[in-house]
């Protein structure tokens, strides 16, 4: 942090886009793995993300195209993430009619049982964590984070386009 305020006013575009390539990489492939020993980051977030579509519609089932546009996946990567969650006993995979209104996933006790073990280790690191960055700092860090992706996000349907 300390190279990066000293470089701050000669810093050009490549050295920011490394600097975040690399943390990034350095953050998702080795900090993140620890947390996640029972269960992957994917499917953590597949469970996480049909537990508060449950909550949020207080329906027991989330639509496969629901979770492709929740986490921003195509549909193949959706269905290899549901193969996987069924063949684990996370959710069951069912569809409405013959599929063709759609396929869905519903969780398991087990996924739930597992997905809370997981939130338990993930809210005690963070806890720490945020204890320690401060939790204004940590709040407003999301939600830069959150414009950062959305910009990135643009940036990259616009390149997809041409």
């Amino acid at each position: 942090m300390e190279k990066i305020k000293n470089q701050e006013e000669s810093m050009d575009t490549a050295f920011l886009a490394n600097e975040m390539t690399l943390r990034s990489y350095r953050w998702s492939r080795v900090n993140m793995r620890k947390l996640f020993q029972n269960m992957s980051i994917a499917d953590y977030t597949a469970i996480w993300t049909l537990s508060k579509h449950i909550e949020e519609e207080e329906h027991p089932k989330i639509y496969l195209k629901d979770i492709s546009e929740k986490l921003k996946l195509a549909m193949p990567r959706v269905s290899a993430m549901a193969r996987g969650l069924q063949e684990k006993g996370l959710v069951h995979w069912k569809h409405d009619g013959k599929g063709e209104k759609g396929t869905y996933i519903q969780i398991t006790e087990n996924g739930l049982q597992q997905a809370k073990e997981q939130q338990e280790r993930i809210k005690e690191f963070y806890q720490t964590v945020i204890e320690q960055f401060g939790k204004e700092r940590f709040i407003r860090l999301l939600q830069e984070m959150g414009e950062l992706e959305e910009i990135m996000s643009q940036e990259m349907e616009k390149r997809d386009k041409k």
